[in-house]
C-alpha cells in the first residue's frame, strides 16, 4: 500500500554488457506504482433498524475503516426465493463523502425466514477497489395483520343466533379488528394468539 518507485536495467545475456554501466550514457527506466487499500468496514457499526413493519424500509448504518470515498455498497436479504417465498430484497447505496454513511433496504416478510439477514455483497470505492467483508445484520419484519372470518350459519331464521368467529392468521398479537354490520359500526374485537373470538 502506498506509492513505490521501481528501477529497471537491461543486462546482456552474455554478462558482458549492461545499459546502465558506470560509463555514459547511463540508461535507467523507472515506474511509479500506487497501491490502494481495499475498502474495509468497522464490523460493530454495520447495523440496521429492527423491527420494521412489512412494506417499510430499514435504515442501514455503516462506518468504513479504509478505502477512498465515494463507496458504492450492495446489500441483499436472505428471504426464501420464489415460488416457496417472496424472493430476496436488495439495494445499492452510496457514501458520497467521508467514511460513514447510511442507506436502506425493504426486507420482505417471509414466514420461513424471520428475522431476515441483510448481508453486504460488495463494497467498491473511488479507485474501483472491491471487497466483500462477509458481514450481515438481522432485521425482524412485522407482517401485515390478517384474519379469517366464519359464521355459524348463512341462512338463519328470524330469532336465531349467528356466531361470528374471527381467527388471526398473522400479525403482532393482540389484533384489534374493526368491522361493520349493514353499515353500522360494531364494537372492536380483540384477537389473541392463538385464541379466536368469541
Amino acid at each position: 500500500v502506498g506509492t513505490h518507485t521501481f528501477s529497471y536495467q537491461i543486462t546482456d545475456p552474455t554478462g558482458n554488457c549492461t545499459n546502465n554501466g558506470s560509463t555514459p550514457p547511463l540508461y535507467e527506466t523507472q515506474a511509479i506504482l500506487t497501491i490502494h487499500e481495499l475498502p474495509s468496514v468497522d464490523p460493530a457499526t454495520f447495523t440496521a433498524t429492527s423491527p420494521v413493519p412489512q412494506g417499510s424500509s430499514s435504515t442501514i448504518n455503516i462506518d468504513m475503516l479504509t478505502g477512498s470515498p465515494p463507496f458504492t455498497i450492495n446489500v441483499i436479504g436472505n428471504e426464501t426465493p420464489p415460488p416457496a417465498g417472496p424472493g430476496q430484497s436488495s439495494n445499492t447505496f452510496t457514501i458520497t463523502s467521508g467514511m460513514s454513511g447510511s442507506g436502506s433496504i425493504s426486507p420482505n416478510w417471509d414466514p420461513n425466514q424471520n428475522p431476515v439477514d441483510i448481508s453486504i455483497v460488495s463494497i467498491v470505492d473511488f479507485w474501483g477497489c472491491s471487497t466483500n467483508p462477509g458481514l450481515s445484520t438481522p432485521v425482524i419484519v412485522d407482517p401485515y395483520p390478517e384474519v379469517i372470518t366464519t359464521i355459524s350459519s348463512t341462512t338463519p331464521c328470524e330469532g336465531d343466533i349467528v356466531n361470528l368467529t374471527i381467527t388471526g392468521l398473522k400479525g403482532l398479537y393482540p389484533l384489534t379488528v374493526y368491522y361493520e354490520i349493514n353499515g353500522f359500526t360494531q364494537p372492536p374485537i380483540t384477537v389473541l394468539d392463538p385464541l379466536s373470538f368469541p
